[in-house]
């Protein structure tokens, strides 16, 4: 038996061409390139949608805070507007004073908002739509408006010294109607819902239906616009988020006469 030979060693001629017959083809470099895109491509889609959620939570707490906060505002002072004061004489007969003018409305016209001034005895009330105390009439005449910055603004238009001041930030549009007790010929009472140029009687006016279109800061081109405005307006898509409210208020006080 033939002793076994060992194996010869590789020189290092060939273990070089042996590594550079390793490697990828081009087709396999094309196709893993191709791969690496579409995960870059999707973590970046998946980072923008959760920055506009982000966004859009953000927009939708800030509007959140800013409605209550209007609500509360504008419920306040429309509810207590004509309120009576008790009076008692020295009979001890008591009675009801009211304001000669409860509410003044302004229809805006075309596209613009609605304004409205709600007054108040300063007794009922101390406070104007700002919170001052300041001030010397006997009544408090708050004007609520949208002004040319989107801003709800109020102003007590009985303090000589008062400026007008921003309530909240954002508001597009404001729209008012007012239920207005109507009786027919038969004595059957009804409420019909109408704009202030509408309006016969003041005295007869019962609630206030107010609209509130708030507009957030840009979040995305693609946001849908499926709601419409106060005045039944489609709304623009510009990617800015938009918020239509509505709330109704009625008079806290029965001061106002019925037909």
């Amino acid at each position: 038996m033939k002793p076994s030979m060992p194996m010869p060693m590789p020189t290092q001629g060939a273990c070089a061409k042996a590594r550079l017959q390793v490697g990828l083809s081009l087709a396999d470099w094309l196709v893993g390139q191709t791969l690496a895109a579409m995960v870059v491509l999707a973590a970046l889609g998946m980072w923008g949608f959760a920055q506009q959620n982000h966004a859009l939570a953000q927009e939708g707490m800030l509007q959140s805070q800013q409605m209550t906060w209007v609500w509360r505002t504008l419920g306040q002072h429309i509810r207590q507007a004509g309120a009576a004061q008790a009076q008692q004489s020295a009979s001890g007969a008591i009675s009801l004073s009211m304001p000669s003018v409860a509410w003044l409305g302004t229809d805006g016209a075309g596209a613009l908002s609605d304004g409205l001034t709600t007054v108040h005895w300063r007794n009922v009330e101390g406070r104007d739509c700002q919170g001052n105390t300041k001030g010397s009439t006997e009544t408090i005449r708050n004007r609520f408006s949208i002004n040319s910055k989107s801003e709800l603004a109020c102003l007590d238009e009985s303090n000589a010294t008062a400026t007008t001041q921003s309530l909240a930030e954002g508001i597009e549009d404001m729209q008012l109607r007012y239920a207005q007790a109507r009786v027919d010929g038969q004595g059957v009472y009804s409420l019909q819902w109408v704009t202030a140029p509408m309006v016969s009687d003041p005295h007869q006016v019962m609630a206030i239906e107010v609209c509130i279109r708030r507009v957030g800061a840009p979040v995305a081109q693609a946001l849908p616009a499926v709601m419409k405005g106060c005045q039944g307006e489609t709304l623009a898509k510009d990617g800015r988020p938009r918020w239509v409210h509505k709330q109704v208020f009625a008079w806290r006080q029965v001061s106002i006469a019925t037909p």
